[in-house]
């Protein structure tokens, strides 16, 4: 029998380097996840573009300063 996988959302606000690591892990099998959100406040975040590879969805949080 096949268990569903997880859904996993990752909170970003730069490059997304720990965005890459996760992405990783989960194309080499190693997290039995699916990446389903990607949550960042700046919108030019690079994390962003690496997000678009693989997230089901991207949320730009807008905040009041």
């Amino acid at each position: 029998m096949k268990k569903n996988k997880k859904n996993i959302a990752v909170l970003i606000s730069g490059s997304g380097t720990n965005l890459q690591s996760i992405i990783d892990h989960i194309k080499i099998g190693k997290l039995k996840c699916k990446l389903a959100v990607v949550i960042s406040n700046k919108q030019d975040a690079y994390g962003l573009v690496r997000a678009k590879k693989l997230a089901s969805q991207l949320i730009l949080l807008i905040t009041k300063d």
